[in-house]
């Protein structure tokens, strides 16, 4: 999974302060697009999946977290994640990949 459009602003910030293990945990915070928190049609619950996924996003805005720890970084259920996922896909926030075999 990617965030569409603006990769940069989907991935991890990487500012890590004076906590030793804040560099373990993968720093203290996430860019979300604008774009995104600015989109009134979204739900709140659809805008902290995409929060969580861009928590787990690569410089390339790539991030592959099951839809489990979505829920869980979300806080709410599996079923609101895969909606969420397909509105998001929709609106072009995000684009889904198939797995490769072997996963």
């Amino acid at each position: 999974m990617s965030a569409a459009g603006d990769r940069e602003s989907a991935g991890l910030a990487g500012e890590v302060g004076d906590r030793p293990d804040a560099a373990r945990q993968g720093g203290w915070f996430s860019r979300v697009g604008n774009a995104v928190l600015d989109d009134e049609t979204l739900t709140a619950h659809q805008k902290s999946i995409y929060a969580a996924l861009c928590r787990f996003a690569d410089r390339n805005g790539r991030c592959h977290p099951s839809l489990a720890t979505i829920a869980a970084k979300a806080g709410c259920a599996r079923r609101s994640v895969v909606e969420g996922l397909r509105v998001l896909e929709e609106r072009g926030y995000v684009v889904r990949e198939p797995r490769r075999a072997g996963r």
